[in-house]
C-alpha cells in the first residue's frame, strides 16, 4: 500500500521548518498551538505536524558530541565556534549545545569546506543533510545550495535564483534563500560602513 501523501499548504510547512530547525521546538502540540494561532485556516492536525517533526528530526544514533583529544582539533575549534556564535546570537534563548556526533561532523564539514557560510546556516544546513540522509531523501536542493553559494553575493544569489528558475535544481527552503540574502545585506552594510568609517 502506498503511503500517503500529506498535504500542507508550503507557508506553513516553511514556518514548521524554521520553528524545529531555528526555533529548537521538537513537541508537535506546542507547534500545533504556534501555527494554529499564525494560521488557523491553514493549520494542519497535530498529528500532521508530529508526522514533520519526525522527518526533520529522524532518531539519530551517533551518541552524544564532545570535543576531546580523540577527534580532529580542528573539526573541534570549527564546532565549538559555530556554536558560541549561536548561542551568543539566540542570547542563549533557544540555543542547544547538545549535539550529536552525526551533526557535529555536518557541521565541520560545512564549516571547513564553506567558512564563510553563516553559523546559524551551518548549523540548520547540517541539520537538514543529516535528516535527509538518514531516510534516504533527496538532497540536490542542499547541494546546489552549497554549489552556487548565494550568500557570497548579490551576484552569486542572481545565479542561484537563475539555476532554481531554469529547472536545473529544486529549489531549497526559503529560509536558506533568506539566510543567504540576509548575509548579503549584512556584507553590503559592512562595506558601506567601512567606506563611511
Amino acid at each position: 500500500m502506498a503511503k500517503r501523501q500529506r498535504r500542507i499548504d508550503p507557508e506553513v510547512y516553511r514556518e514548521i521548518h524554521r520553528m524545529v530547525r531555528e526555533g529548537g521546538y521538537t513537541n508537535a502540540a506546542e507547534i500545533w498551538r504556534e501555527v494554529d494561532h499564525r494560521f488557523p485556516d491553514k493549520a494542519p492536525s497535530e498529528r500532521t505536524i508530529r508526522s514533520v517533526v519526525r522527518e526533520l528530526l529522524p532518531p539519530d544514533a551517533s551518541g552524544p558530541w564532545r570535543p576531546g583529544p580523540e577527534n580532529d582539533p580542528e573539526d573541534d575549534a570549527r564546532i565549538l565556534a559555530t556554536m558560541a556564535e549561536c548561542a551568543a546570537r539566540s542570547k542563549g534563548r533557544s540555543w542547544q549545545w547538545e549535539l550529536t556526533q552525526e551533526h557535529a561532523r555536518w557541521i565541520a564539514w560545512l564549516r571547513a569546506g564553506w567558512p564563510d557560510l553563516d553559523p546559524v546556516a551551518a548549523v540548520v544546513l547540517a541539520a537538514d543533510y543529516r535528516a535527509r540522509r538518514e531516510t534516504g531523501r533527496d538532497c540536490r536542493d542542499l547541494d546546489g545550495y552549497l554549489a552556487f553559494a548565494p550568500w557570497r553575493s548579490p551576484e552569486a544569489y542572481g545565479r542561484y535564483q537563475d539555476a532554481v528558475k531554469q529547472g536545473w535544481l529544486p529549489e531549497s527552503p526559503d529560509w536558506y534563500w533568506t539566510a543567504a540574502m540576509a548575509q548579503n545585506v549584512q556584507k553590503q552594510l559592512g562595506k558601506e560602513r567601512g567606506a563611511n568609517g
